[in-house]
């Protein structure tokens, strides 16, 4: 994406399907007459519990079998959502090393008191961090980023502050 304009310079998306060719993401396959399971007057077939519907072509019974997968047209970078943490993580880390807060080695420890069992952080009345595998203790800023640390990512944000995340 372009920085100052927003547009987009390049996507990628798997699995791939040829927009110029709809087509070339199926496979023409001959279905046996036992294979076929009629249901209102409509034929198609099962296979690995997906259905498919039946074509005549001349006296060939065919189905279109997807060769790429399930969404196969749907662009996943645009439609999917996904939750962005872990990708801020190395941002956030950057402007806290670039800001002089923290260095490589810095040692995180939180500075309000709300450790529950060394397990997870109460950031306040209803907010609760943890991290996804485990606590792994006072950990160097490098190591936060290696773990993917919630909590030792609240440490690098606190040692920020307000300011840098304030959309102005």
């Amino acid at each position: 994406m372009d920085p100052h304009t927003g547009a987009i310079l390049a996507l990628a998306h798997y699995p791939f399907f040829d927009s110029n060719d709809y087509g070339a993401a199926y496979v023409k396959e001959e279905v046996k007459p036992e294979e076929i399971v009629t249901e209102l007057e409509h034929e198609y077939v099962i296979r690995n519990g997906n259905r498919y519907p039946v074509f005549h072509e001349g006296d060939k019974k065919v189905i279109y079998n997807n060769k790429v997968g399930e969404g196969v047209f749907g662009l996943k970078a645009v439609t999917d959502p996904y939750e962005p943490g872990s990708v801020f993580k190395p941002i956030v880390m950057a402007a806290a090393l670039d800001a002089g807060e923290v260095t490589p080695t810095t040692r995180s420890i939180l500075r309000w008191s709300g450790f529950r069992s060394g397990r997870s952080w109460r950031a306040g009345k209803d907010i609760v961090i943890k991290n996804a595998e485990k606590y792994f203790g006072r950990e160097t800023m490098t190591e936060v980023i290696e773990h993917s640390s919630n909590i030792g990512m609240t440490f690098v944000a606190q040692q920020l502050g307000r300011p840098p995340f304030m959309i102005i």
